[in-house]
């Protein structure tokens, strides 16, 4: 361990935060195949000696004891709360694999804040740079599968704003007029048909519909079904959103996409039909203007649709 216990002075402030450092980074030390703390360090010092120098032994446990309970406790809950937002991944390459994918991923990107929801929010670039630890699994459908299982969580946890209604739009000048979509949209192009993937789980789980599943599953992971299932390669566009307090993935064509991304980036109403009429012309399929009029009317019933704010994330 990088630290020399006999130089630290109790009175000193510096010295208790080094030791609040060597604390914490024996705590995140992933756990051996038992579950159990190691007993080596990596420079090969032992973890027990080292214990005993920062922890009392109490009347019923040792000091190596009292240690391994941070330990575990801090791991149980880590991997209970990766299974639970990212339990497709987990279903698609193993749960063995995903484990020490967890275990490599907090290594390099370790908790910074209080919120566990946001403690898989590098995990798409971490398996774009790692992915040795996906085995046969195609990364792009691993990264899809990531992707769609963070738009869930999102659309089931971010907030609302005010919808703007038909009147809202109708009575405003297009030219000037920039929509915003609500904090728990997510626009996602997938090259994977990785919600089937989803889905099949949910139903071999036992739970039902898709978006019944996406609930549920904040409280218990997926259990991985007997059968298999083989994953589609398919490019398309899909927006995860929340209605009623229940999460759901919609598929839209592409110039819809392309349309609700452009007001996403502030560009205004004007602009993004412009786009969808330059799209539509060299897309394989045709949709009038009428289509995509009718399709605006949806989302505002849907209530996407509200006053663009600068700096959203």
């Amino acid at each position: 361990m990088p630290i020399n216990l006999q130089t630290l002075d109790a009175e000193s402030p510096e010295s208790l935060r080094k030791l609040q450092r060597l604390v914490l980074t024996l705590i995140r030390r992933p756990l051996n195949s038992k579950d159990r703390i190691r007993k080596m360090a990596e420079d090969g010092e032992s973890i027990e000696a080292l214990a005993q120098r920062i922890f009392e032994p109490s009347r019923t446990m040792t000091s190596l004891e009292r240690l391994e309970v941070y330990n575990q406790q801090y791991w149980f809950k880590m991997l209970e709360a990766f299974y639970q937002d990212f339990s497709g991944l987990s279903y698609l390459i193993g749960k063995r694999r995903f484990r020490k994918l967890v275990e490599a991923y907090l290594g390099k990107y370790p908790p910074r804040s209080a919120r566990l929801g946001d403690i898989g929010s590098e995990l798409e670039a971490f398996l774009r740079e790692n992915p040795d630890f996906l085995g046969a699994t195609s990364q792009e459908a691993a990264v899809d599968m990531v992707r769609l299982e963070r738009a869930l969580f999102k659309a089931f946890d971010a907030p609302d704003y005010p919808s703007l209604s038909s009147k809202d739009i109708m009575e405003a000048k297009p030219e000037v007029l920039r929509i915003g979509l609500q904090p728990h949209i997510s626009l996602l192009e997938l090259q994977y048909a990785i919600e089937d993937f989803l889905l099949f789980g949910l139903e071999k789980s036992g739970i039902g519909t898709l978006e019944m599943g996406i609930v549920y599953r904040r409280k218990q992971p997926l259990k991985k079904p007997k059968r298999s299932f083989s994953l589609r390669r398919q490019k398309h566009w899909v927006v995860v959103h929340r209605f009623r307090n229940v999460p759901y993935i919609k598929p839209v064509e592409y110039q819809v996409f392309r349309f609700l991304s452009l007001l996403e980036k502030g560009h205004t109403l004007y602009e993004a039909c412009e786009a969808f009429v330059t799209d539509n012309d060299k897309g394989e399929e045709n949709f009038s203007e009428l289509q995509l009029l009718q399709w605006a009317q949806e989302f505002t019933v849907l209530g996407w649709f509200c006053r663009y704010r600068e700096n959203v994330p």
